[in-house]
């Protein structure tokens, strides 16, 4: 199983991402640094008490001060909404304050020609969706550079991140963004494929024999395509979105199944470090710019301006300055498409397809055509649409189906 090494490969993104968190959360208050500054050394000696047993005993130590860190805090604000006022210190005042700092690089991530209101109701999900970009390729970097043979606690740690990844989609739905909702969607389907597929490998067969009938798996095609679309489609985004989308190109070209075997998983593991990085820094740049409402870190400007590209694609109507406000039914439409295309592409085999065929592709049919079909339905009733859930419920049940057969 190698557990020690999959948890370690599991907790060092962790440990980068609570250190990113520990020095961002010193623009909130005087608590929350030295919080997520005990976390990050948790996490460290977690990791070093998978092979000291001495590590695990100062994570306790440490495990216990972020418990008095919360019952202090809990106390402060009690407090303060009995009293009305910051009775108790280390609330109220950051360490230092992200708006009163200039806006050098403002300028540059300045939209061409057009003004978007803020959106106030809902958080701001790009920090969280650049962050699960950052620990699930982390993890199949190890994997791919063969640091643990078998992914199947990984593919625990990926699904749980994953996880995540669909909820920064829906926080993106709710505020009305159709193109993060989709793009976190679709990068949570393709690390949650691409971990069960590995997981899948790792029980049934080795990595040559699945070398052999990979061959005929064809579904990674539709992963390149579409996030070649995200590529055009972030043109009008800044700069750091357009690398950021033709980065995860490279990633779903390294996953294609028609590349040797002896250098599928160098190129695979090389992609997922370069993509890694990449979301790292978007992670701190959208963390830092959403606290501050301004661009302190640099993103890049906008490539090119949406009246351009609405020019370009002359057959799209130019959307009108008054949209209406519920527009809810149609955001899922892009997802909905989206995984019924990755799950009907990955549904086609040979005529005498192996039984090692059989398994790896199952993957790919359930997680796009059944969990991610339920996650639309759930989308299109939260549109207010009477029927709206009625077509991705049908489709749910036709892949689920599917698999069904493929396990009989």
């Amino acid at each position: 199983m190698f557990i020690k090494e999959s948890a370690i490969a599991g907790l060092v993104p962790y440990i980068l991402l609570s250190f990113l968190l520990a020095f961002c959360s010193a623009t909130v208050n005087y608590i929350m640094p030295f919080v997520f500054g005990a976390i990050t050394l948790t996490l460290i000696f977690e990791a070093v008490g998978l092979v000291a047993g001495w590590g695990l005993v100062v994570s306790g130590v440490l495990e216990l001060l972020i418990l008095l860190f919360a019952i202090y805090g809990s106390s402060a604000l009690l407090i303060k909404g009995l009293a009305q006022r910051y009775v108790l210190k280390g609330f109220g005042n950051p360490l230092f304050n992200v708006l009163l700092l200039g806006t050098t690089n403002a300028s540059s991530s300045q939209s061409l020609g057009q003004e978007k209101k803020k959106n106030t109701k809902y958080a701001e999900p790009m920090a969280l969706g650049f962050f699960c970009d950052t620990v699930s390729p982390f993890i199949f970097a190890f994997y791919a550079f063969n640091y643990f043979p078998s992914v199947s606690v990984a593919a625990i740690w990926i699904t749980i991140n994953s996880a995540a990844q669909l909820l920064s989609s829906y926080y993106a739905y709710m505020r009305q963004d159709c193109y993060h909702a989709t793009k976190f969607g679709l990068h949570c389907v393709f690390w949650l494929v691409k971990a069960w597929e590995e997981h899948v490998l790792s029980v049934t067969s080795s990595r040559v024999e699945a070398g052999e009938v990979r061959h005929a798996m064809v579904g990674n095609w539709f992963f390149v395509s579409a996030a070649l679309v995200f590529c055009i489609a972030s043109l009008n985004k800044d700069t750091l979105e357009l690398i950021h989308n033709s980065f995860f190109v490279l990633v779903t070209i390294s996953t294609i199944s028609q590349i040797p075997i002896e250098r599928y998983y160098i190129f695979f593991g090389v992609t997922c470090s370069l993509f890694t990085l990449l979301s790292y820094y978007g992670t701190f740049a959208r963390l830092i710019n959403t606290i501050a409402e301004k661009s302190l870190i640099p993103v890049g400007p906008q490539p090119v301006s949406t009246e351009s590209l609405q020019k370009y694609f002359s057959y799209l109507k130019r959307s009108k300055m008054d949209e209406p406000e519920d527009r809810g039914a149609q955001l899922p439409d892009a997802l909905f498409y989206l995984s019924n295309g990755v799950a009907a592409l990955s549904a086609i085999h040979s005529s005498q397809p192996s039984q090692v065929f059989s398994d790896l592709t199952v993957p790919w049919v359930l997680i796009p055509g059944a969990i991610i079909q339920a996650y639309v339905s759930r989308l299109q009733v939260q549109g207010g649409q009477r029927f709206g859930s009625v077509v991705p419920s049908f489709y749910v049940a036709i892949w689920a189906t599917w698999t069904w057969f493929r396990f009989a």
